[in-house]
């Protein structure tokens, strides 16, 4: 894509633009290549969210979320809930409560931090 808007910027030996909106086109295209490198990126921060990468797992991100958007909807935090919904959603007793809260807890602190701690 890069190449692509640059070739539609840079005028011919004559003087002209291969495409007279090459200018305007190339800036969509800068644009669509932003967003694509935003989509694959190794990681993604929601500020005070979760800061998600490829080596997060899935099972934190759920919690992390769920437990986000639960507090969000009651105003509380519902660890045990979202415990029970982490064991139905993955297939796996072993997660529990305490899981949920430190999952949970690392987020929060990198919300009044600034920067995450994961």
């Amino acid at each position: 894509m890069v190449e692509i808007a640059k070739v539609l910027r840079e005028p011919l030996p004559n003087g002209l633009l291969l495409i007279p909106s090459g200018v305007e086109l190339a800036r969509k295209v800068d644009d669509a290549a932003q967003k694509y490198r935003e989509y694959v990126a190794a990681s993604r921060n929601l500020p005070g969210v979760i800061k998600w990468t490829r080596e997060s797992k899935p099972p934190e991100v759920f919690m992390s979320l769920l437990s986000n958007d639960l507090k969000g909807i009651t105003g509380r935090w519902l660890d045990q809930e979202v415990a029970v919904l982490t064991q139905i959603a993955f297939g796996d007793p072993d997660f529990d409560k305490e899981q949920v809260f430190w999952v949970r807890r690392r987020v929060k602190r990198s919300k009044a931090a600034g920067k995450s701690t994961r």
